[in-house]
């Protein structure tokens, strides 16, 4: 990968106990690009301070974030780290994404953030398959979201987090790219389910609080409803029992 234009960049990703079968694979695929790598472990252990550095693995910087499971929400987490990153850019990954394209076209977006100061973020392809039932039969889904972006925004929303909303704000574009990642987190069908769950919580959570009378807000909310009527969707699709109260 090429970055003729020396600006700094990190990679960045969250994991926690489930999520050790990834990490030692992302660790191995990304390294071969050359970019520094810092990693959020999400834990419940009350003796790791946020912020500690594990020396778990080598050459790869992995803090420590103690997780609230009433209070818990991704975009805090995922800003835990950020204030962290020193570089100009960050690629921030979920800890079971996989580069897939050619590593120049990395290099392609990184040019374009060095000449034009305005660009805030890069949208790559995640390319997801997704068990929908108890056999892990899967379907395939392509999405655009933000992978790259200026290291000084921030993450909004509990789940369903996005850094669209700071950049905005912010008068920052948003450009396209020609980057894909295989997403394989969503095979196990009944873990889907529990982490549908878990997403609808967060949600409904996010609703509840309101709103601030903006344009911003207001696109921030109309997606988290539009976000929740599909977490339903999948619910159904998946067998599980939902509850007309919740």
């Amino acid at each position: 990968m090429r970055n003729e234009n020396k600006l700094s960049v990190r990679i960045c990703a969250l994991y926690c106990d489930s999520d050790e079968k990834f990490k030692n694979k992302f660790i191995e695929h990304h390294r071969k690009l050359a970019i520094p790598i810092s990693l959020c472990k999400v834990t419940t252990d009350k003796e790791k301070e946020i912020g500690i550095k594990f020396t778990e693995i080598e050459d790869v910087l992995v803090l420590g974030y103690e997780l609230n499971l009433h209070e818990f929400d991704f975009s805090t987490a995922k800003n835990a780290l950020l204030q962290n990153v020193q570089e100009d850019i960050v690629i921030y990954l979920d800890i079971d994404e996989h580069l897939v394209t050619d590593p120049y076209f990395i290099g392609e977006v990184l040019e374009r953030f060095n000449e034009d100061e305005k660009i805030g973020g890069a949208m790559v392809k995640i390319a997801s398959y997704t068990a929908y039932n108890e056999k892990n039969d899967c379907t395939m889904s392509v999405v655009d979201t933000i992978r790259i972006f200026r290291s000084k925004y921030r993450f909004m929303n509990r789940c369903h987090e996005d850094v669209v909303y700071s950049i905005v704000e912010d008068g920052g574009k948003i450009i396209r790219s020609r980057i894909l990642f295989q997403h394989y987190g969503y095979i196990d069908g009944y873990k889907n389910a529990k982490k549908l769950l878990r997403n609808l919580r967060l949600i409904c959570k996010d609703i509840a609080e309101g709103y601030e009378d903006t344009e911003t807000e207001w696109h921030r909310q109309s997606f988290a409803i539009n976000m929740l009527k599909e977490t339903i969707a999948d619910l159904k699709n998946t067998g599980v029992y939902i509850d007309s109260n919740t």
